[in-house]
């Protein structure tokens, strides 16, 4: 077991980790099988299983999401995925956002028998960040990209894997990805919004697979 930086209360995970994104490149391929051999198994927000098994699995032994999902009941906009939210019972989930919670706001939502670890303030991404200084091309870009943009929950969870000496096997992110066409395996048309930088988030994931941080399918 590894405990994740960042993260509070202290939160471990299995060496033998996969992280499945959400692009629908995913769909081609049958790697069900395979990601549920893995020990721990991460997902983000409200990323679909059942319809979907053969392709994504159906193992979750963590479900990272951000500050939207957490208090998608504030947003309209979220109500779909509010409504998939709510149904997630005794599970473990990660909670990465750039700013605090109150704890009126985290008692709110610790009512499903979920177990709850926060990872927030915009000063973690710049703190991630100073783990790859030996690697200083990857640390570099991740510097300049944290003054610019906030960071995906995806990409940092990446980060934070890798620098708390894991080797995450990665599955659903395209880096190769057309972003005028970019969809969620489970949801089409997925609009780019101006917090991220996933062009740029993708080059520097390309950089961990070289360097062979990360093992990308």
């Amino acid at each position: 077991m590894k405990k994740m930086n960042l993260f509070s209360p202290s939160l471990k995970l299995r060496n033998n980790l996969a992280i499945i994104g959400s692009g629908k490149k995913i769909l081609s391929q049958r790697y069900g099988e395979k990601i549920d051999s893995y020990e721990d198994v991460i997902r983000f927000n409200a990323a679909r299983v059942d319809e979907y098994k053969k392709f994504v699995g159906s193992k979750t032994t963590l479900r990272v999401i951000n500050n939207n999902i957490f208090e998608c009941k504030k947003y309209s906009s979220h109500k779909e995925d509010c409504i998939f939210f709510s149904t997630i019972k005794n599970c473990k989930i990660a909670v990465i956002s750039p700013f605090k919670f109150t704890k009126e706001d985290k008692s709110e939502d610790a009512n499903m028998l979920n177990k709850y670890y926060f990872c927030e303030g915009k000063i973690k991404k710049f703190l991630v960040c100073f783990y790859f200084i030996k690697n200083f091309s990857i640390f570099s870009d991740l510097l300049k990209l944290a003054f610019k943009k906030n960071f995906s929950v995806g990409f940092f969870t990446i980060l934070i894997c890798v620098s708390s000496g894991i080797k995450p096997s990665i599955f659903g992110f395209d880096i190769k990805e057309n972003m005028s066409e970019r969809a969620f395996y489970w949801r089409n048309n997925h609009p780019i919004g101006n917090t991220h930088n996933l062009a740029e988030e993708h080059r520097i994931i390309e950089k961990l697979l070289k360097k062979d941080l990360i093992e990308l399918f």
